[in-house]
């Protein structure tokens, strides 16, 4: 009897412990699911600086808040627990970079479609476009989803500086080889959205008739100044070494584009220059065998 006592005694003891580790168990593993399950409160705070200071602003504000909101991410991003674990995980300080990212890259295109659009392109941070456009295109150099529309933003507002550059100096062109390259290039350069811009349309329409009234001036300046540089060539050879530059270029200029009143005056400031050299050259060397033997 005892010893059955003693049995019960002993089943009682261990039942009781058994009870009281599940006790334990239980609340160990809800200490550590709550521990575990806490939310990170570093991404809402991330998401909603993004939402309220970069998506649906304008380029230049969403261009300085992503500067800023980027650096704290990437910050987050290197902290380290004593564990050795992360307070964010790697995927979700990624998942912020690209929407940050995103919402930046979205801000100037939306800009800069106004841009493409405008009548007036002058009144635009063209550069500040292009060069931001260039950065975010090298801050994610590879799968980037907005790289066309990136490389565009870039191509379009250089081509743009390019071709103003072309109509300023249509006007000081000299031969007739630069008024084919410079047709060349108007040629590459009408084209949409450039000629957008009406002031740039205008000039590129015009450039190549500016450059041809160039050339004509150019070689009608030195035809008309020939006559008066006669004495200064030492010999009959080499006035028509310059004569026959200048005749080949009215000439070639003729042949390409047509002939005009201009055109016609230098041929006979060209033809008074040669005929006077000739009869300049003539008496001088009449004179020097006329010279009286010693």
């Amino acid at each position: 009897m005892k010893i059955a006592i003693n049995k019960l005694i002993i089943l009682a003891v261990f039942v009781v412990g058994i009870v009281f580790l599940t006790l334990w168990l239980f609340d160990a593993i809800k200490g550590y699911e709550a521990t575990s399950l806490r939310p990170d409160p570093f991404k809402p705070v991330a998401t909603d600086a993004i939402s309220e200071r970069i998506e649906g602003k304008d380029y230049k504000t969403a261009r300085n808040a992503f500067d800023s909101i980027y650096t704290m991410i990437d910050i987050q991003g290197k902290l380290m627990l004593k564990d050795g674990s992360k307070p964010t995980p790697d995927t979700e300080i990624d998942s912020l970079k690209l929407r940050a990212y995103n919402a930046a890259v979205k801000a100037l295109l939306d800009d800069t479609d106004k841009l493409f659009s405008s009548s007036k392109w002058s009144g635009y941070p063209l550069d500040d476009f292009k060069s931001q456009a260039d950065y975010y295109l090298k801050l994610y150099s590879q799968g980037n989803f907005y790289e066309p529309d990136l490389k565009k933003i870039i191509d379009n507002i250089s081509d743009y500086h390019a071709a103003w550059s072309i109509c300023r100096n249509a006007g000081s062109i000299t031969t007739v080889a630069g008024i084919q390259q410079l047709e060349k290039k108007v040629k590459a350069y009408k084209r949409y959205p450039l000629t957008n811009d009406s002031d740039l349309s205008s000039q590129l329409n015009s450039a190549v008739q500016r450059a041809k009234n160039s050339v004509l001036a150019y070689i009608a300046s030195r035809a008309s100044n020939l006559e008066n540089e006669i004495t200064s060539f030492s010999s009959l050879d080499a006035f028509n070494d310059r004569y026959n530059s200048i005749n080949n270029a009215l000439g070639s200029f003729v042949k390409n584009y047509g002939n005009n009143s201009s055109a016609n005056a230098a041929k006979k400031n060209l033809a008074s220059a040669k005929l006077e050299a000739e009869q300049y050259f003539n008496n001088q060397n009449t004179k020097l065998h006329s010279k009286p033997n010693h």
